[in-house]
């Protein structure tokens, strides 16, 4: 080489294509309210964790709870959906940690089903209180007597039954009641 010679640089694009897909990544709020609808984002990775953008076939997300107005939804990733599908707006009712599952589905009769399940856990709270529950009990060993106060339970529950726990759940009741008898246990809507 001569010494008035300037090297040039060589300039190489890599492309690194993801591995096949191994598992789905499930995007969820970290808590709901019962009967609020929320999104679920689906991710289709690699071992790596890098997006397959080239995956496609259909999935099944699932949930346990029976509350809910249908626990399954059949989605189909496509290739223009780069490896990431929402799912339409869905809804959980039972106040407890939900699991949601996502399972990918053969989608030809060739195509086995390739086991690849992902789940991710949601938090969901009670809905504001719609509803006090009463339980009458009367002192031990004689039955009430009118005049004589006695105990009794109040429990606050949502639309979807789960006993509401929230701040916007307390209310102030007054029962006022003009002679006959309270059944052992009764409801009373909040207005």
């Amino acid at each position: 080489t001569s010494p008035n010679r300037t090297l040039e640089p060589l300039i190489h694009s890599l492309v690194i294509q993801p591995a096949d897909t191994s598992r789905f990544e499930l995007v969820v709020p970290e808590t709901v309210i019962a009967g609020e609808t929320f999104r679920v984002v689906l991710l289709a990775k690699d071992r790596f964790g890098n997006i397959n953008p080239n995956y496609a076939g259909p999935v099944r997300l699932s949930t346990p709870d029976e509350l809910q107005i249908s626990n399954t939804h059949e989605l189909e990733f496509r290739v223009p959906d780069q490896g990431q599908i929402y799912t339409q707006y869905i809804e959980l009712r039972t106040a407890a940690t939900q699991k949601i599952r996502v399972t990918d589905l053969p989608d030809e009769p060739d195509r086995p089903n390739t086991g690849i399940r992902s789940h991710v856990f949601v938090d969901v709270q009670p809905n504001a209180g719609q509803a006090l529950y009463f339980g009458v009990q009367p002192p031990e060993p004689s039955p009430a007597v009118a005049g004589r106060s006695f105990s009794t339970t109040v429990e606050i529950h949502d639309l979807f039954g789960n006993l509401a726990t929230q701040a916007a759940s307390q209310r102030m009741i007054s029962i006022t009641r003009d002679g006959g008898f309270l059944p052992e246990a009764f409801l009373a809507t909040v207005l």
